[in-house]
Formats: C-alpha cells, structure tokens, sequence
C-alpha cells in the first residue's frame, strides 16, 4: 500500500507521483493543480534532491494518510519499457532558490494575517465591552465573538461593505448606537434640517421631570412641529455642552461620507468658535447665531465656506445684544456673614483659594472704587506710586485697568492658532479680485519705488496663503493695474467744459499741477492729440480748510442718444466693489476693550500711488 500526499491547494489526497516536478523535484501541489500530467509511477524510485520545504502555518494539519489498495502483482512475463523524456537542461540550484523566496514570502504573509488577526480579535472583544457597559444588562448574555480562524489553505477576505451602505454605515451601530439609521442617512446625504441637531446627541437618562400633583406627575408638553425653529432648538440642545455633543456626531458622520480631508478641521473649528461665544454670550442668542449660519451652509457648503465665519450672521443674532457679565454669571453670590455662620464649612481647597486671593490687591478699589467691598477677598489697601501733580492725579495706571489683565480664553486662542496652522487669512475686505487686473502685454504708464522694488514686494508675497491675490498683486506692481473699462472711448475723441470754479479753486488747481507736473504723475498733451475730456472742479473737504479735486468721470449722468457715455458708465462692476468696514464693528470692539485707545491713520492721496498700465490712460484726460 502506498502512502499519499495532501495538496496543499485543493486539499485532496494523491499518489507521491503526482508531486514530482521538473528534474524529478518534490512539489506542494499536485500535477492537477499545477496543470501537467503526472510523472511515472517508477520515477518515484529515482533519488530527487533532498529538500525539505518548511510548513507555512501550524494552525491545522494535514489528513492521516488513508489505505490506498496497491495493483495485484504481475508476473513479471517481460520488461516494462521505460519512457525518458527529454528536458531541457536547468540550473536546480536556481529553481531551489525561487522556491526558498515563495516559502518565505507564504511565511511572512502568514505572520502578518496572524498578527492582523490578533489585532481584530482585540478591537472586537473591547467594542463588546463598550457595547456591554452602554447596554447595562441586557448586553451580558451575548457570548463574545471568538477570533476567526485562519487556515493556510484559503487566507480570509477583508469583509467589504456593500455599494448601498454609505460610508460610515457599518460603524454607526457601534459609534453612536443611539443615532438612528433613518437621521444618519440625511447626514450622510447632507439633507438633515438645522432644528434637528438635537436628534444626534445622546439622550439623558430618564430622570423624574416635571412635577408632583396629588401623586400625579405634570410634565411639560413635547416641542410641537409647528413651534418655532429657536425654540424647537432650544428645547433639544438646552446649552453649549449639548451642542458639542450633537456636533460632535454630525462632523464625525459627515466627514465618513465625504472624502474632503479639510472638511473635520473646518466643522470642528466651528464648534471651537461657537464655544467661544458661548463664553461672551447667553446661550439662546448663540444658538440663533447657530441655527441661521446651519440654514445657510447646511446642503450647500463645502470646507473652505465653514472655515470661515459668517460676519452677517454674527451681526444678525449677536450684534447688537449686551455681552454676558463672566464674573457674576460663573460665580454665585457669597452668603453674607450671618448666614454663613451656620452652614456647612468649606472645604479646604475653597478656603486655601480665599486665602490667595486675599494676599492680591484689589486694583478697582484702588482705581474707581470697588463695589462688591463688604465681600471682595482682595485687600483694600494703598498702593503707593510716585509723587504726581494734580492733573496727572486722574490717570489711571495701566495696573489699575481691568481690561489690561484681561487674558483671551484657551478657546479663542486654539481658534487663531487653528486658523494660523491652516493658512486661512483672517476675513478682509478688498482682497478677492474676480477678474484679472493686468495685463502681462502691457507695461505701467511710469516706473516708480514700487516698480525698482519688485523683487522685494514678490519676497513679502511669497508667504501670503492666498496665491491669486499674491498673483494680481505681484502682476499690478510689474505691468501696471487695469481699470476695468472696455466702452467706445477708446477711439473717440471728447471735448468737455469744466465745472465752475472760484478763484480759490483756480490757485489751488494751479499749484496742484505744477506739483504733479514735478513729480511726474501727469503728462502735458497736445491740442491736436484725440483724447477723451471729463470736467474736473475744486470742493472743500469736511471738517478741513483745504480744498479737493474732483475728476467727474461720471459726466454725463444722463447722456442724449448722440452723445457718448460717462467713462464709469463702461467699467466692470467687479473692478470697483469696495467694501467698508462698519461702525458697528468698532463699536462692539470699544465695548469689549474698555479704556482702550484708538488710532486713526490716513494714506494722503492713496489712489495716486497706484500706478496704472499705460493704456488706460487715454480716458482720463481733463483740461
């Protein structure tokens, strides 16, 4: 009876025959597997090299050997002839080598899925754990996922969700169990309504509510749909802890259905920011802050827009509302000292912090006054300065000033340093161009410091995070800035009378262009050169004794059918949207910052020092 071979393959039992490969070489698989026919049963007895190959995994072993019934034994009436087939001649050495290099490779795969395994294993058994720990009780009599088993046969396939299953779906169970799949699909497909929110975060335990009538409990009624959104809002997400809890959820979501690697740093800066105000104002005016900026970008926005705040939303919900008072609203009232006679002492780190800051000095009592000074723990004592004349008497010390020890919250500052660690530039005004302002054909009308300088503006430029405007800017200095207009004035020729003016205004317009003339900003044409005229006149400046040129360039206003139109008439609207800040900003500034000092700076002639490409200079000729 002959003993048989298990493929390593297909796992079934052969003759040792149909292991025998080229050069009568020892094989894993059988001739079947391999696609040859088997060698002759007398091959067996010729010596192959001896080479043990090493097991690939001992996890399971092959089958026993079965009794295979040998042929009966022939009489041996004449030789069997012996058929040699010729092979080609081959290194062995080589053919050793190669499959030294498999097994090796099979070994090192094995230990790897081995170890992958172990890893899975882990994460299952400590995800029961946590399921376990939510679930209470009802979790304790599942049995515990044992580890797969793996066999070197047939290596396990990563189980791959299907195409139906939004991204995320398969750990949602897992992640946030209390999330049902019907609001998890309109975060994944960007469809949940802002008011919802509240339906993301995890519910409180069922606590008594309401209150206690002849045995009967009265709760309040539940939020109806007809309510308004604040409202409904309010009642799911009571306070800024909620928020971020329901927050935390939508980014988590939203960021496994989506595949913007920006999209989780910009939502959770968002939620840095609405945290912040949380500190500086009630809660019911943030979260109106926070439902009209979800109503805005909820279905529509991408990362770069929640990177970003939203100013108009800012002034809408928080603009105009008083602040809150952080040092009445996170410390409560201190009893009186009758009162505190008979309650229960404080506890030691309550007294060892009174004692600190009785050792500080009130610097308001030293200052204004201190209100609160029957309760303030700082001591009221006289800090003494140098000798002061009566006028400087009133000035109060930087010390003395609470705003000047006023340090910004971890918060607000995680949020600059966020904004800074992603290049964001902070929101300014006058900064996005639309369309190109100049042209790389042209050259500028002069050559000024800001041309010589060029390499020194690019140098400064390099590190903006906003390469178009790097770009326009660099490209404005270097060819001279476009203004925008494309009309019929081109190549028309236009002559126009000025407006009136005084005799004031003519020594004042006089004196101006012989300065400019000097300087080189204007350029004397002859009378028989075409150029298009606009009237310039003299007005005096507010609160000011000097008198301003002004170049009506909207001349005329309402032009007849024959006449040609203003030069502003024909100038792109992206070219002069200039947008000012308002004094509403400055004022909630002045109103954070109290005894600040304000600056004002004024560029004299600002537009003069930009200098325009030299064709653009045709329309704005005066007389």
């Amino acid at each position: 009876m002959a003993q048989q071979q298990a493929c390593t393959h297909c796992s079934k039992s052969f003759p040792p025959n149909h292991f025998l490969g080229k050069c009568n070489c020892a094989c894993q698989r059988c001739a079947a597997c391999r696609g040859v026919q088997p060698a002759s049963p007398l091959a067996v007895a010729i010596p192959a090299p001896s080479f043990q190959p090493q097991a690939t995994t001992p996890a399971s072993s092959p089958p026993p050997p079965s009794p295979v019934l040998a042929a009966p034994a022939q009489a041996p009436s004449a030789p069997v002839p012996l058929t040699v087939e010729h092979v080609p001649q081959r290194d062995v050495t080589t053919d050793i080598d190669t499959l030294h290099a498999r097994l090796d490779a099979q070994a090192n795969f094995s230990s790897q899925l081995a170890g992958s395994v172990s890893e899975i294993r882990q994460l299952i058994l400590s995800l029961c754990q946590d399921q376990a720990q939510l679930t209470g009780s009802a979790s304790s009599s599942r049995p515990v996922p044992s580890a797969p088993m793996v066999t070197p046969a047939q290596p396990p396939r990563a189980p791959t969700p299907s195409s139906s299953s939004p991204a995320g779906e398969l750990q949602l169970c897992r992640l946030f169990p209390w999330i049902s799949p019907e609001v998890a699909q309109l975060v994944y497909d960007d469809r949940l309504p802002p008011h919802d929110l509240g339906k993301l975060r995890r519910a409180e335990p069922d606590a008594a509510s309401g209150i206690l009538v002849n045995g009967i409990r009265v709760q309040p009624a539940l939020p109806s749909s007809d309510a308004p959104d604040v409202k409904r809002f309010l009642r799911q997400i009571p306070d800024v802890r909620a928020f971020a809890q329901a927050w935390t959820a939508y980014t988590a979501l939203r960021c496994a259905s989506t595949g913007d690697s920006d999209l989780c740093a910009s939502l959770s800066s968002f939620l840095v920011a609405v945290v912040d105000h949380d500190t500086r104002w009630h809660w019911p005016a943030v979260a109106e802050y926070v439902l009209t900026v979800c109503e805005r970008r909820f279905g529509y926005a991408s990362a770069s827009d929640w990177a970003i705040d939203d100013l108009s939303a800012w002034q809408k919900a928080l603009g105009g509302i008083p602040r809150r008072d952080v040092s009445t609203s996170k410390s409560p009232a201190k009893p009186s000292t009758a009162a505190s006679s008979t309650d229960v002492p404080a506890s030691s780190s309550t007294k060892r912090q009174r004692h600190d800051l009785s050792r500080q000095v009130c610097f308001r009592w030293n200052s204004t006054g201190c209100p609160d000074s029957s309760q303030c723990p700082r001591e009221h004592t006289q800090v003494q300065h140098p000798s002061r004349s009566p006028r400087q008497t009133q000035v109060r010390h930087l010390t003395s000033v609470p705003a000047a020890l006023d340090v910004p919250s971890a918060d607000r500052c995680l949020s600059l340093l966020f904004d800074l660690c992603q290049h964001l530039p902070p929101v300014c005004p006058n900064t996005t161009l639309e369309l190109d302002a100049f042209d790389p054909t042209m050259s500028p009308a002069r050559i000024g410091s800001m041309q010589l300088q060029l390499p020194a503006w690019e140098r400064l430029l390099l590190d903006y995070p906003d390469k178009r405007y790097h770009t326009q800017m660099a490209g404005m200095i270097q060819h001279g800035c476009l203004l925008g207009y494309d009309g019929p004035l081109r190549q028309a020729n236009r002559r126009v009378a000025n407006l009136p003016i005084d005799a004031d205004g003519h020594a004042h317009l006089c004196r101006e262009i012989t300065t400019r003339l000097a300087e080189g900003w204007l350029t004397v044409v002859p009378a028989t050169s075409a150029f298009v005229e606009s009237p310039i006149g003299v007005i005096p400046k507010p609160r000011s004794i000097k008198l301003g040129t002004i170049h009506h360039l909207s001349h005329p206003r309402h032009p007849a059918s024959s006449a040609l139109p203003s030069v502003n008439a024909s100038i792109n609207p992206s070219f002069v949207r200039i947008q000012y800040k308002s004094v509403r900003q400055l004022v909630d500034f002045v109103r954070s910052n109290p005894n600040c000092l304000l600056w004002k700076g004024d560029l004299e002639d600002a537009f003069r020092h930009v200098v325009t490409a030299d064709i653009t200079n045709r329309p704005y000729s005066w007389q």
